[in-house]
């Protein structure tokens, strides 16, 4: 009840201080009826002031409306004096010139007095309004100011304060004396007093906002900090009448960038982690954030891998302009397409791609065969939005894979031609030995020459298969290409037909190499007598020969393995080009190949032979060709230093008074093949030596252990049954020291010679063999110390 009374008392309050129009008014014309009939009731009583009550309602008019309702009620009234009793009955004149100039000076007297009573009626209202309202303002602006979050104060133009709101009484504790005047530095921290005062002093002496961040002190001694702003308030003149400040508790906010700033020093770090982890593994890592895979990026490898710049793009499917260096993916034999590369697959679809094997081709030539895996990265609903793929770089283990494959075919077939050589050249000992036997006998008879003839052919066969799986017999001198390709000029021109002009390029220069003389004549004879079948008939033929030197890096050492075992460095070169019909990739691919020949089936071993020579020469070999423009084979061989010397004088070598001393030694001969070993016994029985013979180690043993002397010498089949050589020469050489032992075999010397320790035997005789061969190496050996000579590879 007393909340509607209070209620009601404020809008009258209201409506006295500052009343509608309409009631003003209406007051006025009830102010002026109220007059007239205060006029009527007392008639008599007026007669002698007739305008009193008249006057009266323009006072109460005037008091309450102003001066327009003043006017209003003075007219009224006015109207109703002359009306009702000024105004001669049955006329509008007034009959009484004394009450006309009466009403004359009751306008004029009320009008002045409505007008003045008015003025300061409105005058006082309109001071009671002003005063309100200004009361009602601070009343909301305390109100305001005390309910926002900030700390507010004002000061003077002189930096003064006097006043502050209650968010800053209640966040400092401090009382208003205790804050007035410049004492609001009190609340500050010690030590940003001074900056505070100065920065405060520059703003009142310039006119200029101040805004700095503050620690203020609170209730509590925690200091917190502030973003204090004060703005200046101009007056009419434009100069600064008073300052307003706000302070901002930024200590959360502060707290918050601390929190982020440390979040992003942590992601950071931790991206940085993650890049190390990265860029440290051996493998390429890719990642795209695109489905559609137009942006990818990798690790320190990855860009290792594609010859690019750390941070470019390395899709192939980005914005032109942006795209990497080309480079193709070759899978099965087929390009891929960009759209399925397994990192757009996975983007794209969502589907892992797991083992996918396939080789990168750059266009500078170079391929790297990778394999590895790409899955999609997911968002929040399952959805493909970009993918991550780690390739391994399998070039090495292919290549690896390739040439042990290579060294297993090499070694197999090395194993064949081991066992066809031994057997195939006990055999051809018995042919070509019989067979010379025979000629010495029948000097005339052509039957017997062609199969001389025919069996060296053979043994010449054998000799090729051992080359080409790298176990051919070699004589190793360091020597002078160049020299070696002068030498063999006239031999080279009698083996070409007439209509091919030989030419040579060969420098001044010593070229040296460290092989065997007669293998790179083989090499460089095979090359010329092919290029001179590479020539069409009726045509002229060019073949040129030049020798030189080159530097091999490791990256063109690369490119020919597995076939080949070398290493980068100094290369000496011989090359022969040809202008005859060349060869296409399909034939430039099996040139190598045994047998193989583009003239007619069977041709021999040939190139393959060559290959063989040349891989046991750690060097290489490089074929340029095409379809109608001619050959070039270009052979590289490691370069050597310091030339071979000469051998010695032949008359440093046993003299015959010697040789013939050691006529009518005994020889133990040991062979388990029959023929081979009656053959061995009759040559050196017919030359007057006294022959042992065994079929095995174990026989020969028993042989020496009953014969009534020791043999002087003993030839010693390498590869035998129950005892082989390589266990029969040992016991040979601790039981019987002074005996001269001679080894033979189908192998090559330096085969065999890798089965004994270093003058363990006296020497080595190759099969097949002739009997002057035989004889000679009988004779050189028991003119020799038992310990003497030894094989230069045993």
């Amino acid at each position: 009840m007393s909340t509607r009374i209070d209620e009601l008392l404020r809008r009258v309050q209201e409506a006295a201080l500052n009343p509608s129009a309409p009631l003003r008014y209406g007051v006025a014309v009830l102010a002026a009826l109220a007059a007239t009939d205060l006029r009527f009731e007392f008639q008599s009583v007026f007669l002698q002031t007739p305008y009193w009550s008249f006057g009266l309602a323009v006072v109460v008019a005037a008091g309450f409306g102003g001066r327009g309702p003043a006017l209003i009620t003075t007219s009224l009234s006015a109207f109703a004096a002359y009306w009702f009793f000024l105004r001669a009955p049955g006329s509008f004149a007034i009959a009484n010139p004394t009450a006309a100039w009466g009403l004359v000076l009751f306008i004029t007297l009320t009008g002045a007095i409505g007008l003045l009573i008015g003025s300061l009626s409105e005058s006082s209202r309109a001071r009671t309004r002003a005063e309100e309202n200004l009361r009602e303002s601070e009343t909301r602006f305390r109100t305001m100011a005390d309910s926002i979050p900030q700390l507010c104060s004002m000061a003077d133009s002189s930096g003064n304060f006097f006043w502050h709101n209650w968010r800053w009484y209640e966040y400092t504790g401090l009382s208003f004396e205790e804050l007035k005047g410049s004492n609001w530095l009190a609340a500050l921290a010690p030590e940003a007093a001074p900056e505070a005062r100065a920065g405060l002093q520059h703003s009142i002496a310039t006119g200029e906002p101040f805004e700095m961040v503050l620690p203020l002190r609170g209730a509590d001694g925690n200091v917190r900090p502030f973003l204090t702003r004060a703005v200046p308030v101009h007056g009419a003149d434009g100069k600064v009448k008073r300052w307003v400040a706000t302070y901002t508790d930024i200590s959360e906010q502060r707290r918050t960038e601390d929190a982020l700033r440390r979040a992003n020093s942590e992601g950071l770090a931790r991206a940085a982690e993650l890049q190390a982890i990265m860029d440290a593994m051996p493998v390429a890592m890719f990642m795209t954030h695109d489905p559609e895979c137009r942006y990818l990026f990798g690790n320190r490898r990855a860009y290792e891998l594609l010859r690019e710049p750390p941070g470019s793009n390395l899709s192939v499917l980005a914005p032109e302009g942006k795209r990497p260096k080309a480079f193709r993916i070759i899978r099965d034999g087929h390009e891929v397409s960009p759209y399925e590369m397994p990192l757009r697959r996975a983007a794209s679809t969502g589907e892992a791609v797991y083992d996918y094997e396939m080789d990168l081709a750059l266009d500078d030539g170079s391929r790297d065969s990778l394999i590895g895996n790409a899955v999609p990265l997911l968002d929040a609903e399952g959805h493909p939005r970009g993918a991550v793929g780690v390739f391994i770089d399998i070039t090495e283990r292919k290549q690896n894979e390739e040439r042990l494959r290579h060294a297993q075919k090499l070694g197999s077939i090395g194993l064949l031609a081991g066992g066809v050589a031994h057997d195939f050249n006990n055999l051809l000992t018995v042919i070509i030995g019989s067979a010379d036997a025979a000629l010495t006998k029948y000097p005339f008879c052509d039957e017997v020459r062609h199969i001389l003839t025919a069996s060296e052919r053979a043994a010449h066969l054998t000799r090729q298969l051992l080359a080409y799986a790298g176990k051919g017999q070699f004589v190793t001198k360091t020597f002078n290409l160049t020299d070696l390709v002068s030498r063999s000029r006239e031999l080279l021109l009698a083996s070409i037909p007439k209509r091919v002009d030989l030419v040579f390029h060969l420098p001044e220069q010593e070229l040296l190499v460290k092989a065997d003389p007669s293998q790179i004549e083989q090499i460089l004879m095979n090359l010329i007598i092919n290029a001179a079948e590479a020539i069409p008939p009726q045509t002229d033929g060019r073949i040129e020969i030049a020798t030189g030197t080159s530097d091999v890096t490791a990256e063109r050492v690369r490119d020919h393995e597995p076939a080949y075992d070398t290493r980068p460095g100094r290369f000496v070169y011989l090359k022969v080009t040809d202008n005859g019909s060349g060869m296409d990739e399909a034939t430039q691919a099996q040139i190598f190949d045994p047998f193989f020949s583009t003239k007619f089936t069977g041709r021999g071993l040939g190139l393959a032979a060559v290959q063989g020579i040349v891989r046991s020469c750690k060097g290489f070999i490089e074929v340029e060709s095409s379809r109608g423009a001619g050959s070039k084979f270009q052979v590289f061989l490691p370069a050597s230093g310091k030339q071979s010397a000469p051998e010695g004088p032949a008359a440093s070598r046993p003299g015959p008074s010697r040789r013939e001393e050691r006529g009518h030694a005994t020889i133990l001969v040991v062979d388990d093949e029959d023929l081979v070993r009656r053959f061995a016994c009759s040559a050196l029985q017919s030359r007057g030596y006294q022959v042992l013979e065994a079929k095995n180690g174990r026989d020969a043993l028993e042989v020496v252990a009953a014969a009534s002397q020791v043999p002087s010498a003993a030839l010693v089949d390498l590869a035998m049954p129950v005892m082989g050589g390589e266990e029969l020469v040992p016991i040979l050489r601790r039981d019987y020291p002074g005996m001269r032992i001679i080894v033979t075999s189908g192998y090559s010397e330096e085969d065999a010679g890798k089965r004994f320790p270093p003058g363990s035997v006296c020497s080595f005789l190759q099969k097949p063999y002739v009997v002057a061969t035989l004889l000679q190496k009988v004779q050189e050996s028991l003119n020799s110390g038992p310990n003497e000579k030894a094989p230069a590879a045993a």
